[in-house]
């Protein structure tokens, strides 16, 4: 197995004051810790999830785990550190090349941020994710005393922090501090570390309060929204010999260029655009405009991730995409399931979300004629108000 999944669930949650500890507290109708569980399921990617829980939560873990495929659950220890090691300590009959720690109370974890870690240790020992701090911050003395702190460079962290897995379980059983997380002990051994932006959504609950809080916004209507996105692009004159173009991501072999200020994949441009269409944010050439010298012939991809990355901002997630290619040559279908994988790997999305089909123009007009290539993608996403 490559990546697993090792969720820490152990905790007596005693700052929490709920009448059950807050790993096991229902948020529309699912515990927090199925709802941490499913993110990692969806991700695609990873190979096994293990739940460290606490010995006298047994009974509340097999019913919020019910129907879920996982690696056997491990007691955890009287910290969380000792729960960490005790888990790493577990897979080690497994033997995977990356694990991602990750705390059950923080259930809305999404997809494409599970992808982005274990990207990320495709070249890296370790990868911390965090986000900027806002707020002013100050520091307090025992005797009360304040000072102010520059936040320029402070960010608060979050989870799932990735390791790779040998090196995170000698540090764990060479060192016994108590860190609060695993990236500090890593720190503290000189080990380089990655640092990844995380997303305002990734929260995580802690006191009664925030239960409440985010009970309230998940119980809210769901805004369902639709997006349309349209692209065209001219191809060049028919070349003696092939060349390749990008559909999807994907490189399709063709004897023409597509004439384009970046690119020129179509497919990726019309789901921009339906993208921001659904969320009103305008269309493509309003964010990345074509006489920017800083997006002459950018891969596409960097579009699509940015505007799914001010979608989650916004506290929404992508239902489905409906995505048609329109042109004589090259063949799309055969490539088809190939693109729609693509997408969904960049959208952090199930293969499942994305349709991937192609129609021609009956050689009637500019498309038919084998003078361009164009692509029409329709978004359905949902959207909750007041997570942001």
């Amino acid at each position: 197995m490559k990546n697993i999944a090792l969720i820490v669930a152990a905790g007596e949650s005693s700052r929490f004051g709920g009448v059950l500890p807050k790993q096991y507290m229902q948020i529309n109708k699912k515990t927090i810790l199925r709802m941490s569980i499913e993110s990692f399921i969806d991700c695609g990617q990873i190979d096994g999830i293990l739940v460290v829980i606490n010995k006298n939560h047994i009974k509340l873990y097999e019913d919020a785990a019910k129907g879920l495929k996982l690696i056997d659950y491990v007691i955890g220890g009287s910290s969380r550190r000792e729960s960490v090691f005790l888990g790493l300590q577990a897979l080690e009959g497994i033997q995977p090349e990356n694990v991602l720690i990750h705390d059950a109370s923080r259930p809305f974890v999404s997809s494409m941020l599970i992808k982005r870690v274990i990207y990320e240790l495709e070249n890296n020992q370790a990868v911390d994710i965090g986000v900027n701090i806002c707020d002013t911050v100050k520091q307090y003395d025992k005797n009360n005393q304040l000072r102010s702190l520059n936040r320029d460079n402070l960010y608060a962290t979050q989870t799932p922090q990735g390791f790779k897995y040998q090196m995170i379980l000698a540090l764990h059983k060479h060192n016994n501090l108590d860190y609060t997380d695993d990236v500090s002990l890593c720190l503290s051994s000189g080990i380089n570390i990655s640092k990844l932006e995380g997303e305002v959504t990734n929260k995580k609950i802690t006191f009664l309060s925030d239960f409440q809080h985010y009970s309230k916004y998940m119980e809210r209507k769901q805004t369902y929204r639709v997006g349309i996105g349209v692209d065209i692009h001219k191809f060049s004159q028919q070349l003696n010999k092939k060349t390749k173009i990008k559909v999807c991501g994907i490189e399709l072999e063709h004897n023409q260029n597509i004439i384009a200020h970046s690119d020129g994949d179509v497919g990726l441009h019309s789901i921009t655009e339906a993208i921001l269409g659904s969320m009103a944010l305008g269309n493509i050439g309003k964010i990345f405009p074509s006489n920017n010298k800083k997006y002459k012939n950018i891969d596409s991809r960097y579009f699509l991730e940015y505007v799914n990355k001010k979608l989650k901002e916004k506290g929404g997630s992508i239902v489905n995409i409906d995505l048609t290619i329109i042109c004589e040559k090259p063949k799309i279908m055969p490539h088809s399931e190939l693109m729609q994988n693509s997408v969904a790997s960049m959208l952090g999305i199930s293969p499942k979300q994305v349709s991937v089909k192609a129609t021609t123009s009956e050689k009637i007009g500019f498309l038919g004629s084998q003078k361009g290539i164009a692509a029409q993608a329709v978004c359905c996403i949902t959207i909750n108000e007041g997570l942001e």
